[in-house]
């Protein structure tokens, strides 16, 4: 097995329009505890309960964090492509290479040919 990389590549979530969104839902939550639990006024008009302010704003941030941390990498060495999306794989699984050319089209196949040499 040839260790060899002939391509690497990383991506991560950078829309600004995505960040926005989850920053401005942070915000807005946390302005409502704020209001509601530290400043003892109601936020809207109907309020939900301070637990449910909590809870609400844990899941937004644990959402968050985790868009902050997913990252695509992707690796192309000369017995295949091996993908990885972290945080829920922590190894790099192979999704094409030798062991899987029996499932794979002919055009696929001349395609993986020409780039990696599988």
């Amino acid at each position: 097995m040839d260790k060899e990389i002939l391509f690497s590549e990383k991506q991560k979530f950078s829309q600004w329009w995505l960040w926005l969104i989850l920053i401005a839902v942070n915000g807005l939550i946390l302005f409502g505890i704020f209001k509601q639990i530290i400043a003892g006024q109601r936020f809207g008009d109907k309020p939900m309960s301070n637990f449910g302010l909590v809870i609400t704003e844990a899941f937004i941030l644990t959402l968050t964090i985790l868009f902050v941390n997913f990252r695509l990498e992707t690796l192309i060495k000369k017995d295949g492509v091996y993908v990885r999306f972290f945080p829920f794989q922590f190894r790099s699984n192979i999704m094409v290479g030798t062991k899987y050319q029996n499932h794979l089209s002919d055009n696929t196949i001349q395609f993986l040919n020409m780039v990696v040499g599988v």
